[in-house]
């Protein structure tokens, strides 16, 4: 089925072992070509993009294998360099193969990315790092062509913190000759769990979190086994989806202080939130209370991935909100949709500020999901919207929620799929 339907009204309570992270799992396993041997990476998530980098892997040369969430990826064999249309089209990660492929093979060959349309994904950054580090790299006809007589190490300041560029410029720089220090590089644990899987195949970088990469090139790398990191995102979406049922709900496998700056948010929304050891409780409130300003912004503070979320929240909380989107231009559409429903959101000219006087009661009616996180936020309007809620497009859904479904209906939600 390629929708959702949901019957609002149940609060939500239970334990939730939360799933390996989307944008951590997707450069690691596009680094698992750099040792050119074989690597096993466990808590994988069996999403759409996963499924499609997987697909990438086996078309270059590399024989793997996907049981439950292991995934053991064999990439000593003589790989091409040529990434499928098809598949680069699909997602913005595929980008990551270019600094991958010149450093294994020292050539790539790839359309420019696609993925959910909430704003633009410039290259620019990627482009004048890999040339920087030593590559010759041309964009014609919609595709990258990349080459290399070999890669070496420099001193690259980036304009903007972008995880891709950090992530493509660490997979090219690991094998590179000499020292590469990436300024201005990104911090998000995503990074930092890509950073620790490459130092497990016997990279050598150091900095991460902190801003400043310093990568010392090796000549080869070795096989190595790594555990994904939780999903942050998924874990927030969950902890937003109990607040606003007014439940009780603990998340497993997380990191507590990953999720700061939301918590904040919702502590200060009236829900109760406690964080222990690789978990984190939250007790919802009977109904939530509006906050005065969010703004999205890089890690550590408000992320961007859950802003369609907590719009949903809001929506329903008690008084009036304003939300700045300051990353992605046209990650607005989730806010059309709830109107649909009954919300009552302002959406300003220039798409970046929402006004979001909340309801009483949210409406169920049928709505569509137009990007990932835009299909998570109607789900959750669903939940305590009166009546039934119809949610299109779950295949959105799919690129990051292993089974979103399942997930709130183990927590006592009426979800059909």
């Amino acid at each position: 089925m390629t929708k959702y339907r949901i019957i609002g009204g149940n609060r939500l309570s239970g334990d939730l072992f939360v799933q390996g992270s989307k944008n951590a799992a997707l450069p690691i396993l596009v680094a698992s070509i750099l040792s050119a041997s074989k690597c096993e990476l466990h808590n994988v998530p069996k999403i759409e993009d996963v499924k499609e980098t997987i697909n990438i892997l086996k078309v270059i040369g590399c024989q793997v294998e996907f049981d439950g969430s292991v995934l053991d990826i064999d990439a000593t064999g003589e790989l091409i360099h040529q990434v499928p249309d098809v598949c680069a089209q699909k997602m913005r990660s595929s980008i990551l193969f270019a600094g991958a492929l010149l450093a294994r093979v020292g050539k790539a060959e790839i359309a420019l990315p696609g993925g959910c349309e909430i704003g633009k994904r410039a290259i620019d950054l990627h482009v004048a790092g890999l040339k920087a580090l030593g590559a010759d790299v041309k964009e014609e006809n919609g595709k990258l062509y990349c080459t290399t007589n070999g890669l070496k190490g420099t001193h690259i300041k980036l304009h903007t913190k972008s995880v891709g560029a950090t992530e493509n410029l660490i997979l090219a720089a690991v094998l590179a000759e000499g020292q590469t220090i990436i300024e201005n590089a990104a911090c998000e644990p995503e990074v930092s769990d890509l950073i620790m899987f490459l130092n497990k195949m016997g990279a050598k970088i150091s900095g991460a979190g902190v801003g400043t990469l310093i990568i010392n090139g090796v000549k080869k790398l070795h096989p190595a086994h790594h555990s994904i990191a939780a999903d942050r995102i998924v874990a927030g979406t969950y902890l937003i989806a109990t607040a606003m049922t007014g439940g009780i709900v603990t998340l497993h496998n997380v990191n507590p202080r990953e999720l700061g700056a939301l918590t904040t948010v919702l502590s200060e929304m009236g829900s109760v939130v406690h964080g222990g050891n690789k978990c984190i409780t939250i007790a919802g409130p009977e109904r939530l209370k509006a906050v005065s300003k969010i703004k999205t912004d890089i890690f550590p503070h408000f992320p961007t991935d859950l802003q369609p979320q907590i719009t949903a929240a809001l929506a329903a909380a008690n008084g009036t909100s304003e939300i700045i989107e300051t990353i992605f231009e046209n990650r607005y559409a989730h806010c059309l949709e709830l109107n649909k429903m009954g919300a009552n959101i302002n959406v300003s000219a220039d798409k970046r500020v929402f006004v979001i006087q909340g309801r009483d009661k949210l409406a169920g009616c049928e709505v569509t999901a137009t990007d990932l996180r835009c299909g998570a936020s109607l789900v959750l309007a669903g939940l305590v919207a009166e009546g039934e809620t119809t949610v299109e497009g779950i295949e959105f859904v799919k690129r990051g929620y292993v089974d979103m479904a399942e997930d709130l209906r183990q927590l006592g939600a009426n979800v059909v799929s």
